[in-house]
């Protein structure tokens, strides 16, 4: 359960929480109006980017906000490929869409919204102002529908067993949020774990250290403590992190490795050093995340923190050399 003691931990490094709203007229093409933009890929309708962007090139060039009606007819498309009821929606930070069961879509707004929120205001020491992208959300009930849909984003059609992921840009795709609702209960974490990728997306943070803010973040937004480390659980990051494979941590293979006790390992590391580092560095650890937008991460951890990304994970867990 979520304590008084890690909520005051969080308000003394984040602040006390707030939230953000505003309106906005969204402009709409009707779905007939795409079809020629479509590409079908695993049985279900792709927008092709580039004959989207030309189409807007010559209609609409002064419009970006014309991307996302094209986004919003295509998911009104893919309403009625998809196995099952669903529904489309749209609000001022996101498109969407999501199956018609119950008070399932609501829950997936409440979740997105509350996340949206809290991510705009306590990633602003690291985001500053700056509004967070709009972005899809696409939240598929059927198992199959959820790696049917993937499968074209990925090169080789693989992809690992996944509750959600985020898409980053890709081929002029725009940023998206897929959640695979074959158990529901998990939506919330996964909205929160990975909307936090894609409020970074742009930050130019290393992958290592937005792991641990990903799983920070996750706890933030649902008042749920997950994070436990003890001597076993240290000695154990310490024997596989250590040496040369301290390497795999950092690039990031770890969180893509087949074995789960890897990821596992992986992933803690990364919250372990980054709860660290806001509890006895903070302003300085801040500064270097803010500076890695504009300059390498170990020029900016160098400058910031006096060591380089590779020596600040080593020492603030206790890695031995290679």
């Amino acid at each position: 359960m979520y304590n008084c003691d890690m909520c005051s931990w969080w308000d003394r490094i984040w602040g006390n929480r707030r939230s953000v709203s505003g309106a906005i007229n969204l402009p709409a093409i009707d779905r007939e109006a795409v079809r020629g933009m479509m590409v079908r890929r695993e049985g279900l309708s792709h927008v092709d980017w580039s004959l989207a962007d030309a189409w807007l090139q010559r209609h609409h060039p002064d419009d970006p906000l014309m991307r996302r009606a094209i986004a919003a007819a295509w998911l009104e498309l893919l309403r009625e490929e998809l196995e099952g009821d669903y529904q489309a929606w749209r609000t001022l930070r996101y498109d969407a869409l999501t199956p018609f069961d119950g008070t399932l879509g609501q829950r997936i707004r409440s979740a997105a919204d509350r996340s949206l929120d809290e991510l705009t205001r306590s990633l602003k020491p690291i985001r500053g102002e700056e509004p967070i992208p709009a972005f899809v959300m696409v939240g598929v009930s059927s198992r199959e529908d959820y790696y049917s849909f993937l499968s074209p984003m990925f090169s080789d059609g693989q992809q690992a067993t996944s509750g959600g992921i985020y898409a980053r840009e890709h081929d002029g795709q725009p940023p998206m949020l897929v959640l695979n609702l074959v158990n529901r209960g998990e939506s919330d974490s996964t909205i929160a774990h990975e909307l936090t990728h894609h409020a970074l997306a742009d930050a130019g943070i290393p992958l290592w250290i937005e792991e641990g803010l990903t799983q920070m973040m996750e706890e933030r937004v649902t008042h749920t403590a997950n994070f436990l480390v003890n001597a076993e659980a240290i000695s154990k990051m310490r024997s596989r992190w250590s040496g040369e494979r301290a390497f795999e941590f950092l690039d990031g293979r770890g969180y893509g490795s087949p074995d789960d006790d890897d990821q596992q390992l992986a992933y803690l590391l990364s919250q372990w050093i980054v709860r660290r580092c806001l509890e006895e560095r903070p302003k300085p650890f801040f500064a270097f995340l803010r500076a890695c937008r504009e300059t390498e991460p170990d020029d900016a951890c160098v400058k910031h923190m006096g060591c380089t990304t590779e020596e600040l994970a080593r020492d603030m867990a206790g890695l031995e050399g290679a």
